[in-house]
């Protein structure tokens, strides 16, 4: 009896332990399933995080953008406002002038063909606009290019009202029919021919200079220095002679940071009132600031 009850309760206790193995056999399985749930929260909870930082930045960076885009119209309308203000000093000046003699001297070689354009341009909105505003405006000429000179005369540009709009056709009927075509542009021809024909006047109006163009005089003299620099003389003489009010403005259309750049940076400082530009789009703007430059009671 007492065998069997002792083989009983070794069956009961190997029971109890294979109920105790599979309850912690079981709750080890729920154990890693807690975990492997939490690891997939985890990672979705990280997996959040991550797209919110990202939204975050987006929309700071967004932000930035729109911060800098207002920075940058306040910047532009503050540039607006000092072009507004310059131009509006500009027609001051111009009422007080009353007269105005410009004579532009324009490479129409082969690399030319935007600065015509833009000189076209140009002509139109100065025949437009000057002669409303003073008592006489005179506008001349000298086209250059293969060692020769294309000249319209000097002569005064009136309203459509006084002659039909004649003298303005006169002007623009040359202009338009310019073109790039060529090579070899004689530009100390043309600058001398200029000062020659605006020295023929006796009388002494705010005179204005205007040289187009992408050369120096070594395309002509052989790169002979004495030849430019007796030029550049020659002009800024003529710009600085007593009783006058010459100017002149040099628009250079060529590489940056050539000798032929120089030329024209030069011929921008012949005297206080010239300057010197790159830009062909602003020549409209260069010509007027240049030439109403100065004291309202000058000519």
């Amino acid at each position: 009896m007492r065998a069997m009850a002792t083989k009983v309760d070794q069956e009961l206790l190997q029971n109890l332990m294979v109920m105790q193995q599979a309850s912690l056999d079981d709750a080890a399985s729920r154990a890693a399933q807690m975990s492997s749930q939490r690891d997939g929260e985890r990672e979705r909870t990280a997996a959040e995080l991550l797209a919110m930082l990202e939204s975050l930045q987006a929309a700071e960076d967004a932000q930035q953008q729109t911060n800098d885009a207002l920075a940058n119209s306040e910047s532009q309308l503050r540039d607006k406002d000092k072009e507004i203000n310059e131009l509006q000093s500009i027609i001051s000046k111009a009422r007080a002038a009353k007269s105005l003699r410009i004579d532009i001297c324009l490479d129409c070689t082969g690399s030319m063909s935007e600065a015509i354009l833009s000189l076209q341009s140009t002509i139109a909105s100065l025949m437009r606009t000057l002669p409303h505003v003073l008592s006489e405006v005179s506008i001349g000429i000298v086209a250059y290019r293969d060692l020769k000179l294309v000249e319209l005369p000097i002569e005064p540009v009136l309203p459509d009202k006084d002659d039909n709009g004649v003298s303005i056709k006169r002007v623009q009927n040359l202009v338009d029919r310019l073109d790039a075509a060529g090579g070899t542009a004689n530009i100390e021809a043309a600058v001398r021919s200029s000062m020659t024909r605006m020295r023929a006047f006796p009388d002494a109006p705010r005179e204005c200079l205007v040289v187009i163009g992408d050369v120096s005089t070594h395309e002509v003299s052989g790169k002979d220095q004495v030849v430019e620099d007796t030029l550049l003389d020659d002009v800024r003489t003529w710009a600085r002679e007593s009783g006058k009010h010459r100017r002149v403005v040099a628009l250079y259309t060529g590489s940056a940071g050539t000798a032929d750049e120089s030329f024209f940076q030069q011929l921008g400082q012949s005297n206080e009132h010239s300057t010197f530009s790159t830009q062909d789009s602003q020549l409209f703007e260069l010509i007027l600031k240049a030439a109403f430059a100065g004291g309202d009671d000058q000519p």
